[in-house]
């Protein structure tokens, strides 16, 4: 199982914890993201971005909760939005927003928060940027912590020190063997994988990829797809025998190239040509 959040970064689930983590004041943790992983990626905006969604999934509950008592004037739930987006920033959506709020006169404000026409949210522009220093200055505003000691119950113990917990937005990616296709080619097949050569001089095809499958779905050309279309590029029944050849005789399996030069042991040609690619 892979994980992606919205811009792409990827990951994969190494271990599954049941319960889940807690933290002290975050009832439920989902997901632990390893520190090697923004560190050597050197993606520190992922922590801006954890931290912004847990400051604004708190501040949508208090706007609810402010929208819902009676006793609220409608001019304080107004401030309430407006002093928040001018302590995050940028300045420019701070305006924005502080010139849309303002022109819900008497009660329309709150009634547009009951009936979920009003969400706060925060996307930063290209070539703008979010300061710590504002991120930090929001969550004291509402009162909520950005960093958190974590209970991990398989361990039954907390962490020495608090460290960033927030809320982000992952896709769950989930790979099949028989969604992964190739371009059949006429000719040859590499020996390890059985993936198509490429190249018009080997006789073989080219990858096809998902954007191109899908504009085939929807020109209803399901015969062409199943003209074109050949096996997984990755053959995991193969790349197991080899492995387990390669444990218990300390040697590689004699492979059968797609070239006329025969079979090879050499790892980086063997791979190479897994990729329908061919070294002379």
């Amino acid at each position: 199982m892979k994980l992606s959040n919205r811009y792409g970064a990827k990951g994969v689930i190494s271990k599954l914890l049941d319960p889940a983590p807690k933290g002290d004041f975050t009832e439920k943790i989902d997901i632990m993201l390893s520190p090697l992983s923004i560190l050597g990626r050197k993606n520190v905006a992922l922590i801006k971005e954890l931290y912004l969604g847990k400051i604004f999934f708190h501040a949508n509950k208090k706007l609810e909760a402010l929208a819902d008592d009676p006793k609220i004037a409608n001019d304080k739930i107004a401030k309430f939005i407006i002093d928040l987006y001018s302590i995050v920033g940028p300045k420019k959506i701070a305006d924005s927003v502080a010139a849309n709020i303002n022109t819900y006169t008497g009660n329309k404000l709150r009634q547009a928060i009951k009936d979920d026409q009003i969400n706060l949210f925060c996307v930063i522009e290209p070539f703008e940027d979010i300061g710590f220093k504002s991120i930090r200055s929001a969550a004291e505003y509402l009162k909520i912590p950005l960093e958190e000691k974590v209970y991990i119950p398989e361990l039954d113990r907390w962490t020495d020190v608090a460290v960033p917990v927030g809320i982000s937005y992952y896709m769950f990616l989930e790979h099949y063997s028989d969604v992964y296709a190739n371009i059949r080619g006429t000719g040859k097949f590499t020996g390890l994988t059985r993936q198509p050569t490429k190249g018009k001089a080997q006789g073989g095809g080219q990858s096809i990829g998902g954007l191109d499958i899908y504009s085939f779905l929807t020109y209803d050309a399901n015969n062409i797809m199943s003209e074109l279309l050949g096996p997984r590029s990755d053959e995991h029944r193969a790349k197991r025998e080899m492995y387990n050849t390669i444990i218990e005789t300390g040697e590689m399996p004699s492979i059968v190239e797609s070239t006329k030069s025969g079979g090879t042991k050499d790892i980086f040609n063997l791979y190479i040509l897994g990729m329908g690619l061919n070294i002379t």
